[in-house]
């Protein structure tokens, strides 16, 4: 049996990483999506939207884009388009 070394240490290097315009923005978008996500319900009955999370997920990237925190360019080379294909019509 493999026992674990307690003893060993492990040296983390401290980055600073600086509040850009950009991060800034992702951030309240991956909140309100978060927060969006919760509240499927109560969106749901409130503006009658069938599908809460597919809209908050496909809102949530609409604005990536719109905002630019991304390029379409950079969404369009590494999404997955077949996955998201089978996704969807595994989905119906």
């Amino acid at each position: 049996m493999l026992k674990p070394n307690l003893s060993a240490k492990v040296q983390v290097e401290h980055e600073d990483i600086p509040w850009t315009l950009h991060r800034v923005i992702a951030l309240l978008i991956f909140l309100a999506a978060a927060v969006a996500w919760v509240l499927g319900k109560q969106i749901e009955e409130r503006f009658g939207i069938k599908n809460p999370d597919t809209f908050v997920a496909l809102t949530a990237a609409v604005a990536v884009v719109v905002f630019g925190v991304v390029r379409w360019r950079e969404v369009a080379r590494n999404t997955d388009w077949g996955v998201l294909l089978l996704l969807a019509a595994a989905s119906r």
